[in-house]
């Protein structure tokens, strides 16, 4: 359960992230790499979007880079403006050569070439929370928290509901238990629903 909710926090985290304006942020920050290593990123990225996903959505965020030796972490932002309730995240790690590391994490990038359905993106959040309560999700004692993820088990991008219908903190930490559904985003399938505790 904890992996779910640091999957969650963060998601949300990053979507405050990404919306700084730029007179907030620090440029000193910044993680610059080589023209090749964007030619090879790009490339690589293009290779499961295409072409003109990646130059109408696909936007490196720079701010978000880090090195860690021997390799860059590279992060890119899928932006689609027609539909704002969505963010994807995209990382991979690459040395300073341009070589991707396809044994470490590759992470948020759908396969529109080869199933373009992966990519329609065409559940909003309404449609996702009125699917969460046709399939009997229950109110609970707090708002839901609702989140757009990249799923590695499904290796999708998915909506995440998570409830709460207990929850107390003492000295012995956070105890709670709830629900959560997992909704394809771009078919509205359900894909799990299942209960989560924290003892």
């Amino acid at each position: 359960m904890y992996r779910i909710l640091n999957i969650i926090f963060i998601s949300l985290i990053s979507i405050i992230a990404f919306s700084c304006s730029c007179q907030r942020c620090d440029d000193s920050k910044i993680i610059f790499i080589s023209p090749k290593m964007a030619e090879n990123a790009q490339e690589f990225i293009e290779a499961y979007v295409g072409a003109e996903f990646y130059s109408k959505y696909v936007f490196q965020d720079k701010l978000r880079t880090e090195y860690i030796s021997p390799y860059y972490i590279l992060v890119f932002n899928i932006i689609i403006p027609e539909k704002p309730f969505f963010h994807g995240e995209i990382k991979f790690y690459m040395d300073s050569s341009g070589t991707i590391n396809t044994k470490m994490p590759v992470t948020g990038i759908p396969d529109c070439l080869e199933k373009p359905e992966t990519c329609q993106f065409n559940t909003d959040e309404t449609e996702a929370r009125a699917i969460a309560k046709s399939n009997l999700l229950a109110e609970g004692i707090k708002e839901w928290m609702v989140s757009t993820v990249w799923s590695e088990q499904y290796n999708k991008y998915v909506w995440y509901i998570l409830n709460t219908l207990y929850e107390s903190e003492g000295s012995n930490g956070f105890i709670g238990e709830g629900e959560y559904i997992i909704i394809d985003i771009c078919s509205g399938e359900v894909i799990e629903k299942n209960v989560w505790k924290v003892r």
